[in-house]
C-alpha cells in the first residue's frame, strides 16, 4: 500500500541520515558508498539467509553496534592483508578496506557474497564464498583475521577446525580479532 511504502521510505531515509552523520568523520569512504546504496528490495534480498546484518533491514541498534566493532578492528588493519571471516553483507569489509592493503571477505553463503560484491565492492576487496571451517586461501597469507559473531554459529565439534583454519592462514605473530 501507499502508506507502508511511505513508512518504509521514511525509515530508510531516517536511518541513512543518522548513520551518515555518525560515520562521516570516521569513515568517509563508507558514507560515500552508503549514499550510493539503493533501498534494498525483495528481489535483491530474496536469497539472504537472515544471518547477516543488513543496512536498513536489521534493527538500527544492531547495525550501529556492528559498525563500532568494524571501526575498532580497522585500526589493526593499517597496511595489512586482512581476512574478514563471516563477512555477511560486506559493509564491514568496506570499512576495513579503508586501512588495509587488501581485504579478503569470506562468507559461507553465496547470496551474501553476491550482495556484498554488488553493493560494497572496493578496489582492494575480494569477496569469496568459503566456509570458516575450510577457508579457501593459502597458508600464512594474511596479517589480520577479523571474525565477528562466527563461533556461536558453528557446531561445538567444528570449533577446533575453525580455530585451526585461522591459525593456518595467519602469518606468524599476527592478529586475530
Amino acid at each position: 500500500s501507499d502508506v507502508s511504502s511511505y513508512v518504509k521510505r521514511y525509515l530508510h531515509e531516517a536511518i541513512s541520515f543518522t548513520v551518515k552523520q555518525a560515520m562521516r568523520e570516521e569513515s568517509p569512504a563508507y558514507v560515500s558508498k552508503l549514499e550510493d546504496t539503493p533501498e534494498p528490495d525483495p528481489v535483491t534480498l530474496s536469497g539472504i539467509t537472515g544471518e547477516a546484518i543488513m543496512p536498513f533491514i536489521s534493527p538500527a541498534y544492531l547495525y550501529v553496534n556492528h559498525l563500532k566493532r568494524y571501526h575498532f578492528a580497522r585500526e589493526f588493519c593499517k597496511g595489512n592483508v586482512v581476512l574478514d571471516i563471516a563477512a555477511g553483507s560486506g559493509y564491514g569489509s568496506l570499512i576495513l578496506s579503508e586501512a588495509a592493503v587488501q581485504v579478503i571477505a569470506a562468507d559461507y553463503d553465496w547470496n551474501n557474497t553476491n550482495y556484498a560484491r554488488q553493493f560494497y565492492a572496493g578496489g582492494n576487496i575480494c569477496y569469496l564464498t568459503s566456509d570458516a571451517r575450510g577457508i579457501s586461501i593459502l597458508d600464512s597469507s594474511v596479517d589480520v583475521v577479523v571474525s565477528f559473531e562466527t563461533i556461536e554459529h558453528l557446531y561445538k565439534e567444528d570449533i577446533p577446525r575453525y580455530l585451526e583454519e585461522i591459525k593456518r592462514v595467519l602469518k606468524p605473530d599476527c592478529i586475530f580479532i
